[in-house]
């Protein structure tokens, strides 16, 4: 049954964090800036630990740039935790070490994340100013750039469980694109209701994607079938996490909360009312 399971009110006004959860679903990492990184309970929402930045330089402040975090991705192997900001920076966490390392500087990035046996880190660059779209992905041993091609505006990209493509969240036309990882050729798996901001892969081959209208919306992309949908959130989903098995989705929102919900097919009622605002499971 889908449900919600943790409401916790976001760290930064208007919910500009990055998120992401732990392989195991223990915890919750979120950061407000790239340079700091706060670990959270799933189970409580409390804080427990805090990561800062530890490498050379002076890490800049929001008064200095402007750069609030806008992505962050635990690898499946639970060893690392990436960030960007929107100041183009890209962080690689390295959680027993609490040590931090700095990628790249890539320009505008709304979105990081790691294939499934944790040697690839991908980010979508987004830079709406000069017009500059495009995909690139690291090995995280060397930390080299070992691809990159041209995209659409991308705001959220997710491997698939096989590794072989990554799910994008396309701005433009509100669809979730496949990219296939060796050359980079696109093709659309399904069209969200509304302005997308992320999409991931759930059980099963399911999709979901989520946006403006803050809802979360299940599909089936064999068949283009909207499932069903999961509501709660009162501003437009910012950014989304799943559980390593997939069965659990973190959602932050300009409403300022996270929430976490149960990603079953088998929920056909209303289904949960808590939080700051109710919300159900609507079949369709």
């Amino acid at each position: 049954m889908s449900r919600l399971v943790l409401s916790f009110d976001g760290p930064v006004e208007g919910g500009s964090v990055g998120i992401a959860m732990s392989p195991d679903g223990s915890l919750l990492a979120h950061s407000t800036d790239g340079w700091r990184l706060e670990l959270r309970d799933t189970a409580t929402g409390e804080v427990v630990d805090v990561f800062e930045h530890v490498g050379p330089g002076t890490p800049p402040t929001f008064e200095d740039d402007g750069s609030v975090a806008v992505t962050a991705a635990f690898s499946p192997d639970g060893l690392h935790v990436a960030t960007t900001d929107t100041g183009g920076r890209v962080h690689l966490w390295e959680v027993v070490t609490r040590t931090e390392r700095h990628l790249e500087n890539l320009g505008p990035s709304f979105h990081l994340t790691f294939s499934p046996d944790s040697r690839l880190l991908a980010a979508a660059v987004t830079d709406f100013d000069i017009g500059e779209f495009r995909v690139v992905v690291w090995d995280i041993a060397s930390g080299e750039e070992i691809q990159s091609w041209e995209s659409d505006p991308i705001l959220h990209l997710n491997f698939h469980p096989d590794g072989s493509r990554l799910l994008a969240a396309n701005y433009f036309s509100a669809t979730a694109d496949e990219y296939d990882l060796t050359n980079g050729e696109k093709r659309v798996a399904v069209q969200h209701t509304g302005q997308i901001w992320s999409a991931g892969y759930l059980e099963g081959e399911r999709i979901y994607t989520a946006g403006r209208d803050g809802d979360i919306q299940v599909w089936d992309p064999s068949t283009g079938e909207l499932l069903f949908l999961m509501t709660g959130h009162g501003g437009q989903i910012r950014h989304s996490a799943l559980s390593a098995d997939r069965r659990w989705l973190a959602t932050v929102a300009e409403d300022g909360t996270g929430r976490i919900y149960g990603t079953s097919p088998a929920t056909k009622r209303c289904c949960y009312s808590a939080g700051r605002q109710g919300g159900c499971c609507i079949p369709q």
